[in-house]
């Protein structure tokens, strides 16, 4: 699905317990297009899918209006007894996740077979 600069995919990974979607990001997260990837990413809760990883490898640019999308998605899967983490972020998009102190809020993983994995331990 491709919105406006935005490329995402899902899949889904059954090597654990329970499955976990994993939403991959390819090109920029802005002004134009966080609205349908907050649609999208709504569509994924709404049907159950409460253990997501966001993969970031190919994410080039993430403006505050992304970065909304996803902290108001992580909010309303834990109330779900769920959790949103992030894998494959470029150094350029983790400093600003830091800086703004949202790495207190999500859990970082350099891989999203680390992401995956650690749904098991949790």
């Amino acid at each position: 699905m491709t919105i406006q600069g935005l490329h995402v995919d899902v899949d889904e990974d059954h090597t654990g317990s329970q499955p976990v979607h994993i939403v991959r990001l390819r090109g920029a997260l802005d002004a134009h297009n966080f609205s349908q990837f907050q649609d999208r990413l709504e569509g994924l809760v709404d049907t159950g899918c409460v253990r997501l990883v966001v993969a970031a490898r190919e994410l080039d640019f993430i403006s505050s209006a992304g970065l909304g999308v996803l902290k108001a998605t992580v909010m309303r899967i834990r109330e779900l007894d769920g959790d949103l983490r992030l894998a494959e972020l470029s150094s350029k998009i983790l400093n600003v996740m830091q800086l703004l102190g949202f790495c207190k809020i999500y859990q970082t993983f350099d891989s999203c077979q680390d992401a995956v994995r650690s749904y098991e331990s949790s």
